[in-house]
């Protein structure tokens, strides 16, 4: 029961942040960040093998790093 209602506080604190958030952003950023969106959403394809690339780099960085 504990975990529910702070799972409940948690979101109504996010919400809270979020609607704070919006408010004081700038109408120009916002219409940005939702073009920004919408164009990762439609090239998911190219964005996750971008994804996958940085993280096989950073894997490798760490190993090169164990055996040193």
């Amino acid at each position: 029961m504990k975990a529910v209602q702070a799972k409940d506080q948690i979101a109504q604190a996010a919400a809270i942040v979020a609607s704070r958030f919006q408010a004081k952003t700038p109408e120009a950023v916002t219409e940005k960040a939702s073009q920004v969106t919408q164009a990762a959403r439609q090239r998911r394809g190219p964005l996750l093998a971008v994804a996958a690339l940085v993280l096989l780099v950073l894997v490798k960085k760490r190993r090169n790093r164990g055996r040193r």
